[in-house]
């Protein structure tokens, strides 16, 4: 019911996010994701209309938790809708601290406060502090199940910022109810999109495959792609969509290109271009990171749908042909589309590190690194704090957040008891987030590349919305060294021990 502390929190996205360092290295080989030889270019902003505030109900049209125990069926982050208590959301066994829930509305919403309602198993954590994210706004962190917002948002990030597991390592985090509440403390009617299952193929995608699979278009995670990998800009390449149930579609909403960041997305090839059904009906796509709706001239009837690239923007940097994210509308609403993709990555790779203790002491764990030092210089005394936190999640994605801190006291002008000393504050943050691949396994010891961006947020916006704006991002990758107690990166992770 109170905020207990207003911290200041880094992060994504994320999800990622990222900053400081030298230029990256050139590699060109076409398996390398577009991650490598962006040049540190202005990055623009893009914003989005405001639209007129909704009342009386909250429709989301995109949501997400970074990470989800399998099967997703049965543990997705639609349970925190159903108003039944005994289902719920949960991460992977071992996985809470710096995981949490994104939610996109359609429009925008007053929310006066947000509760939480938490499942009642043996084998949860509980959960001490959560922080909430409005449209990148932090709102700071709560121990309370009542969570007060009073603002008009669009989109809500839920992270866990604390968990005691009580000593059990493969305890759960877990969520069974998400309610919102308006000013007068009545509940606001939540409508998410229809749930169907289905398969994406696509004619070609990059390498690796478990970052740019065409099934990254229905994950609701605009930073995370389908990416083409035949040689080209990506002319007549298509994406063939197969659905368990018959709908109806009468629009798409697509996120063009690559949508990481700015960079990423100027430097990718984007879609101009397609038909979509089999009426072979052309429809032009405008070249902007906003998402834009496509209305079809006719609506679309069945199971399998194939969207065909007629014609592309050419990247600044590489011909791989990018989309970010496509959801289907038919007349009750937006679609997701739920895969099997990331829930058979998952068991693959948990299948393959089960017998290394290095990569099955990291994988869906929260590592953490803290550190302090105190120094007195003189008449001035100060203490320095160090620390670092990283996930690498078993659907291959990652985010790590470091942050250095010193605080000081200066008494060189202090000459009387009543005259007061300077005090000083400084504070940096770091974000790195994106996709990891495994490269090799020993006895003890395991080589990983990461690869997304890294940059030091300088605004709440670029904290969780997922636009980021300071001129400071790099694009770039790293290759890490794995052991039981420690992690060690060639160029930008510093070694630290957990």
């Amino acid at each position: 019911m109170k905020k207990l502390v207003y911290t200041l929190l880094f992060f994504v996205s994320i999800f990622i996010l990222e900053s400081c360092g030298s230029e990256i290295e050139q590699e060109t080989s076409k398996e390398t994701p577009k991650e490598q030889k962006v040049t540190d270019n202005e990055v623009n902003t893009f914003e989005e209309e405001i639209k007129p505030i909704i009342e009386g109900v909250i429709r989301i049209d995109g949501f997400y938790a970074t990470s989800t125990l399998i099967p997703h069926r049965d543990y997705g982050v639609g349970n925190l809708f159903d108003d039944n208590e005994d289902t719920y959301w949960s991460a992977m066994e071992g996985a809470g601290k710096d995981e949490g829930i994104m939610l996109y509305f359609d429009s925008y919403v007053h929310i006066e406060k947000i509760l939480l309602k938490y499942p009642n198993l043996n084998n949860t954590g509980e959960i001490q502090q959560i922080a909430i994210y409005g449209d990148g706004k932090g709102f700071g962190g709560y121990s309370s199940d009542d969570i007060y917002v009073r603002d008009v948002l669009k989109s809500i990030f839920i992270k866990i910022n604390d968990i005691d597991f009580k000593g059990n390592k493969n305890a759960i985090c877990a969520i069974s109810e998400l309610q919102f509440i308006d000013s007068l403390g009545q509940q606001i009617p939540v409508q998410i999109p229809t749930i169907v299952n289905g398969e994406i193929t696509a004619t070609s995608t990059l390498k690796p495959n478990q970052a740019y699979n065409a099934a990254n278009v229905f994950d609701s995670k605009k930073e995370i792609s389908w990416a083409e990998g035949s040689k080209g800009k990506g002319e007549n390449e298509t994406l063939t969509i197969n659905l368990d149930e018959e709908v109806t579609i009468t629009e798409l909403k697509i996120w063009n290109g690559f949508q990481r960041s700015s960079k990423h997305y100027q430097a990718n090839a984007r879609v101009k271009s397609f038909t979509f059904g089999q009426l072979g009906d052309v429809y032009e796509v405008k070249d902007q990171i906003t998402p834009q709706i496509i209305k079809l001239k006719t609506p679309v009837k069945g199971k399998e749908f194939i969207l065909k690239v007629i014609d592309v923007y050419g990247g600044d940097e590489y011909e791989d042909l990018v989309i970010s994210e496509i959801k289907l509308y038919d007349n009750d609403g937006w679609i997701c589309v739920r895969t099997p993709f990331e829930e058979e990555i998952k068991k693959k790779l948990i299948s393959e590190i089960e017998d290394n203790i290095a990569m099955s002491n990291v994988i869906d764990r929260n590592l953490n690194y803290q550190n302090k030092k105190e120094k007195q210089t003189g008449k001035m005394e100060s203490t320095h704090y160090y620390t670092k936190s990283m996930v690498l999640r078993s659907n291959h994605t990652f985010v790590l957040y470091e942050s250095e801190s010193e605080e000081w006291v200066d008494y060189t002008n202090v000459e009387t008891d009543k005259d007061d000393p300077d005090y000083g504050y400084d504070n940096k943050e770091t974000i790195s987030e994106g996709n990891w691949e495994l490269l090799e396994m020993n006895d003890g010891s395991a080589k990983v590349r990461i690869f997304g961006r890294r940059y030091s947020p300088t605004t709440d916006k670029e904290l969780y919305k997922g636009d980021i704006t300071s001129d400071n991002l790099k694009i770039f990758q790293d290759y890490l060294t794995i052991t039981k107690n420690s992690i060690k990166g060639k160029r930008f992770i510093d070694e630290f021990t957990y």
